[in-house]
């Protein structure tokens, strides 16, 4: 995927970042490998902090998710256990 989005080496900016994102790469491998211990520890701090506040963010839409799922699921499970898995 790196080689056909960039053939000539992905460029280390941020829009670069938000497309590795984007294309589903695990841009944090390579932030684990070369990295310093203190860089990456600075890194996690600024991720925990904006992942917090994405779950804030998105905990209402992820309550009205689970109330819409919750009873298609159960029934599923049940006609399932009782051996009627459709």
């Amino acid at each position: 995927i790196v080689e056909r989005e960039w053939p000539n080496g992905a460029p280390i900016t941020a829009p670069a970042i938000r497309k590795a994102y984007r294309l589903a790469l695990d841009v944090k491998w390579l932030a684990r490998r070369v990295l310093s211990p203190q860089a990456l520890a600075e890194y996690e701090k600024v991720e925990g902090q904006a992942w917090a506040e994405y779950q804030k963010a998105t905990a209402t839409a992820r309550a009205e998710y689970e109330k819409a799922t919750a009873p298609a699921l159960a029934s599923l499970l049940r006609a399932a256990l009782k051996g009627d898995d459709r």
